[in-house]
């Protein structure tokens, strides 16, 4: 009796977690998001699980930064592709955009659901991970009445629960006089295999074997066969057309493909199949920006056309076997290096200017000309003399806002060689700079006789060094200057300030070479010192 008991009571439960798996399922996805029913264990390296257990979804590799799924899972995240087993998934991809069709309406019974992920960084194909060719309307035959379809997914199956691995179950496809208004594949029911909660944006393919090359992508998993939440599993179902969708997909990945810079080698790509009966032929304009101006296929190659700068356009031009004939002309793309490189610190001066002088404490500043026509750099490098380590604390620096300090190791005077570069071209300029202290400068350096300190603000006590001392390569001190007593003598009467506006240090009969004038303020216990480069010729 305990033993009957006690099955009854689980048997309730198990019916009460079902029931509960529906219901949470249904209030986020508002219609049939068709795990799979009365599946068997499969792989299909072009399948992409989307989302989580709240909002299960599925979708297919079909470019190296795009998977297909249907337009009310478009928004799902995180992206695993060629995930197989919800125990053992890949890294997740980090999404770039979801596109879903102006025309998409999300209902139970949603129309012209279809949807796009692009990913923010391309995929690395293997054999466990690849892309699917796209059905066509030449491949019409595949989705006839009596074909049998193979649907994917890792959605709840008939236990009630979400799969653990991924799932396949053949259909059987149906004529319909309404599947043509709708775009629909329609699938038998009732009490049939089927696709349920969990697998909506999940591929529908023509044949049962993910590596044969006569596999296609038919259909993307769109909801019940009666577009009614809560009609429940294995009553037949509905699949996104994708032949009808075709120039919507192409045009969409070609208008947020590319980049947008060219210089060297820029290929250009689509889908990574190109369907059965569809023609791509390329073209880029102007014709003097590229060193290539048409193609055809599925990539098109080209570069920056010699020393020529500025906008261009890849258009795409796509014929279809129903004779349907469309362009799509990719974002302008500037092409060549950047036109200007400034250097900014207190003001603004040209790079093109032979010398200029900047302040330690504000470092060397460059910014990309944005005016009409020009585009922003997207780093800055130098290189010369000294090397970085000695002049600045680092060599290269992303730009934000168009504008990058780099911090000053050491003052002195330097050559150097600034790069800006735009993700594909850099160009370069030289310049002569000599970096100092600010409330410091160096009357002339390098210098042959007489190096000269100026002081700036010789009023303001806490800016005036205790001790100068010039030190040379050997850490050997050769000129030593206390300044103590006339910081003091300033704090008794300010008319001692113009006894400090200019110290002069006679290196007439030094070395000629590279020597450090250190610039120490407070007392040995906790002295800062300031080092400048100094230069003797």
């Amino acid at each position: 009796m305990k033993n009957i008991l006690l099955t009854l009571i689980l048997l309730f439960f198990n019916l009460l977690s079902f029931s509960a798996n529906k219901l949470i399922d249904n209030e986020n996805i508002p219609r049939i998001s068709k795990t799979i029913y009365n599946g068997i264990q499969s792989t299909a390296p072009f399948y992409t699980l989307l989302g989580n257990s709240s909002n299960p979804g599925g979708g297919m590799i079909i470019a190296d930064k795009w998977i297909l799924t249907a337009g009310h899972t478009a928004g799902y995240s995180p992206v695993y592709v060629g995930a197989n087993n919800r125990n053992n998934l890949p890294l997740p991809l980090n999404v770039k955009t979801s596109i879903t069709p102006i025309s998409f309406s999300n209902t139970p019974n949603p129309s012209n659901d279809i949807g796009l992920i692009q990913l923010a960084q391309p995929i690395t194909y293997s054999s466990t991970v690849a892309p699917i060719k796209l059905a066509s309307s030449i491949n019409f035959s595949m989705w006839e009445s009596g074909q049998n379809g193979y649907v994917y997914g890792m959605g709840f199956t008939n236990s009630g629960n979400l799969s653990q691995v991924l799932l396949s179950t053949n259909v059987n496809l149906l004529s319909n006089t309404s599947s043509t208004s709708e775009k629909k594949i329609y699938a038998s029911g009732p009490n049939t295999n089927d696709a349920c909660n969990g697998d909506s944006g999940g591929p529908l393919t023509n044949l049962s074997s993910p590596g044969n090359t006569s596999t296609r992508a038919i259909g993307i998993v769109s909801s019940n066969l009666f577009g009614d939440a809560q009609a429940g599993c294995g009553q037949g179902g509905k699949y996104t057309k994708i032949s009808e969708y075709l120039q919507w997909i192409i045009e969409t990945i070609h208008l947020n493909s590319g980049i947008e810079k060219i210089c060297g080698n820029t290929t250009f790509t689509n889908l990574a199949f190109l369907p059965d009966g569809v023609t791509f032929n390329w073209s880029a304009s102007p014709a003097n920006l590229f060193t290539t101006i048409s193609g055809s296929g599925l990539s098109f190659t080209t570069s920056n056309n010699g020393s020529n700068k500025g906008w261009g356009i890849v258009t795409l031009n796509v014929t279809l076997p129903d004779g349907t004939i469309f362009s799509i002309n990719s974002k302008p793309i500037w092409v060549g290096s950047p036109e200007n490189v400034f250097l900014t610190t207190d003001g603004t001066f040209n790079i093109n200017y032979n010398s200029t002088s900047i302040c330690k404490t504000i470092g060397y500043c460059m910014s990309a000309s944005t005016g009409t026509g020009t585009p922003t750099a997207t780093n800055f490098s130098y290189s010369g003399w000294p090397t970085y380590g000695s002049f600045l604390n680092t060599n290269t620096l992303n730009v934000p806002n168009d504008r990058i300090c780099f911090g000053t190791n050491n003052t002195g005077s330097y050559y150097l060689t600034v790069y800006a570069y735009n993700g594909t071209c850099s160009i370069g300029k030289s310049i002569i700079v000599n970096v100092n202290n600010c409330g410091y400068r160096i009357a002339a350096n390098p210098t042959q006789t007489t190096l000269s300190i100026l002081l700036d603000s010789p009023l303001q006590t806490e800016s005036i060094p205790d001790n100068i001392e010039l030190y040379d390569e050997k850490n050997k001190s050769r000129r030593t200057l206390d300044l103590k007593q006339k910081k003091k003598d300033i704090l008794l009467d300010p008319a001692h300030a113009f006894d400090l506006k200019k110290i002069d240090l006679d290196v007439a009969d030094l070395p000629r070479g590279i020597y450090y004038l250190h610039m120490g303020f407070g007392s040995k216990k906790d002295n800062q010192v300031e080092k400048i480069r100094i230069l003797l010729n």
